[in-house]
């Protein structure tokens, strides 16, 4: 499995303190870090594109969706993906709100313990219960998918540095974290050699689509 890892584009909660609540919408300069990012992996078919249901990341999975080389790709939703520290009792749009910002949306339906369409438990404000939900999405898609395939998974950064740490395998310190800017791209590849299986960091955090544009700042 090829495995990439995106985080969201820029949202009001990124550049004002005033826009505190639990879903903001992107900005207008993140809907073009959005649109580059889709330019960006637009000759790349994805096998599966995955995004937490909250805006800023399903808005920024659509630019990629919409570009795919064989049309418009469906992208599920899982709630495992959320940000730390959302609220225990924090729902996400419905469904049809949801397809007015990604018309191929479609609710996690595969039945795992990673999604199902439920709010955060409450104790999800504990550290150590957002590495565990990490290397649960981490453990599911590596069951899920155990060929060559190209995933997508759009989430937030503070999710992000646990997740990219489940999916190599790495210990997570308390004070250390892989630094994830909008849009920035990660690619964990699983391979298998001689029989044996290994993990391979393609690259962290790749922002390249962004610079050229002046669109690295201020995220």
């Amino acid at each position: 499995m090829n495995l990439y890892i995106a985080r969201h584009a820029q949202s009001l909660g990124n550049i004002s303190s005033e826009h505190t609540g639990a879903d903001p919408k992107l900005t207008e300069t993140g809907n073009e870090q959005a649109r580059r990012l889709g330019l960006r992996l637009a000759a790349l078919p994805f096998d599966c594109i995955i995004s937490s249901p909250l805006v800023r990341a399903l808005a920024t999975a659509n630019e990629v969706a919409v570009r795919q080389p064989g049309g418009a790709a469906a992208v599920e939703l899982l709630p495992d993906l959320m940000e730390c520290g959302t609220p225990a009792d924090f729902v996400p749009l419905p469904l049809e709100n949801l397809r007015r910002i990604c018309p191929t949306a479609v609710p996690y339906t595969v039945p795992t313990a990673a999604g199902g369409g439920e709010s955060l438990p409450e104790e999800y404000g504990d550290n150590a219960c957002f590495l565990s939900r990490a290397y649960r999405v981490a453990g599911y898609l590596r069951r899920r998918f155990q060929g060559d395939e190209n995933i997508l998974v759009v989430s937030h950064g503070s999710f992000l540095s646990r997740f990219v740490a489940c999916a190599l395998g790495f210990p997570y310190p308390e004070h250390f974290n892989f630094s994830h800017e909008n849009t920035g791209l990660t690619l964990v590849r699983y391979l298998t050699d001689n029989g044996h299986p290994h993990t391979k960091l393609g690259f962290l955090n790749d922002t390249s689509h962004l610079y050229r544009t002046g669109l690295v700042k201020g995220v």
